[in-house]
C-alpha cells in the first residue's frame, strides 16, 4: 500500500470535488480542502482540514499546499453564463496556473517533475449537486415539470462517484502528461427523458424545438440579462450553441489503462433524483 502524506483538494465542496474529498477519506487519506468558506456544509461531518484561501490569492495558495505530498485539483467555475467573463478567466486559467507555481515551490510536488495527469469528466450526475449544475438543473426542472418542451442534444453522463475514483486511479495508475476521459453512456436528450419518467412517474416532454428559433431567443434572453436583470438567463447562448452538437465520447483508455469500473446511468439518474428530491429541490 502506497504511503500518502496529506492531500490537498480544491473544489471539495462541490458537485465533483466532495465526491474526490469522500473516495479519499475511504481510501484512510489525511485530507485537506481549500475553501472560501470554512463551514461550508458540504464538509459537515467529514474529517478534513479546511483552509481558507481562494485561487485567486496565490499568497493562500502556497499556505495550502505547504505539507502536503499530493494534490487534487478539482476547482473550476463551471457556469455557461457569467456577468463578467474576466473574472471566470481569472479563477480558471489564472488561478490553475497560481495553484501549480505554489505546488512546484512547496517542492514535495517537484520530486518527479511535477508529474501531472489530466482526467476530463463528461457529464456527471449524482447525489450533491447543490448548486446545481447545468445537467442537475435540467433534472430539476423536469422533477417540477418545468419542461413542456425540448431542444434534441446528446450526452455522455456518468455517476459522479465513478468520476471521484477516476481521479484517485489517474493518480494511482496513470501517466505523467495523459489525459483520461472519465465517461460513460451516450444518450440523446429524449433518451435521458425517458429514464427520467421511468424512474419517477413525471411525464417526459414531447415537443421537440427547432433549433435556431431558440438560438435567436437565447441571444435576447442573454441580452436581457447581461445589461438588464444581471441575473443568469434561463437559455444561454452557449448552452443553445453546445447542444447543436451530440456531445459523446469515448471512454476505452480509462478503462483500458486506469481500470475505470462505472456505475450504470440508470443508477446515477436515480441516484441524483433521489437526492434533489430529499434536499427540497423538487
Amino acid at each position: 500500500m502506497t504511503d500518502f502524506g496529506k492531500t490537498l483538494v480544491t473544489g471539495g465542496t462541490g458537485f465533483v470535488g466532495r465526491s474526490v474529498v469522500e473516495e479519499l477519506l475511504a481510501a484512510g487519506r489525511q485530507v485537506r480542502v481549500l475553501v472560501r468558506n470554512p463551514d461550508h456544509p458540504a464538509l459537515a461531518g467529514l474529517a478534513v482540514e479546511a483552509v481558507t484561501g481562494d485561487l485567486k490569492d496565490p499568497e493562500s495558495l502556497k499556505q495550502a499546499v505547504a505539507g502536503c505530498t499530493n494534490l487534487f485539483h478539482v476547482a473550476a467555475d463551471y457556469r455557461l453564463w457569467v456577468p463578467d467573463p474576466a473574472n471566470m478567466y481569472a479563477v480558471n486559467v489564472d488561478g490553475t496556473r497560481q495553484l501549480l507555481a505554489a505546488a512546484t515551490e512547496a517542492g514535495d510536488f517537484a520530486r518527479l517533475g511535477l508529474p501531472l495527469v489530466v482526467v476530463n469528466p463528461s457529464t456527471p450526475v449524482g447525489p450533491w449537486d447543490s448548486r446545481p449544475t447545468p445537467t442537475g438543473q435540467m433534472i430539476v426542472d423536469f422533477l417540477r415539470r418545468r419542461m413542456p418542451a425540448y431542444l434534441e442534444t446528446g450526452l455522455n453522463l456518468i455517476h459522479v462517484r465513478d468520476v471521484a475514483q477516476g481521479h484517485l486511479l489517474a493518480e494511482a495508475q496513470g501517466q505523467a502528461g495523459e489525459k483520461y476521459i472519465l465517461g460513460h453512456e451516450n444518450l440523446s436528450l429524449s433518451q435521458i427523458f425517458q429514464v427520467l419518467a421511468e424512474l419517477t412517474g413525471v411525464p417526459a416532454p414531447k415537443v421537440k424545438l427547432p433549433y435556431w428559433p431558440v438560438l435567436g431567443m437565447a441571444y435576447a434572453d442573454e441580452f436581457f440579462a447581461t445589461y438588464l436583470s444581471r441575473r443568469p438567463p434561463r437559455m444561454p447562448v452557449t448552452a443553445i450553441r453546445m447542444a447543436k452538437k451530440f456531445m459523446y465520447f469515448d471512454n476505452r483508455k480509462a478503462i483500458q489503462y486506469l481500470g475505470l469500473t462505472l456505475t450504470p446511468v440508470r443508477q446515477a439518474l436515480s441516484d441524483a433524483v433521489a437526492w434533489f428530491r430529499e434536499h427540497g429541490y423538487a
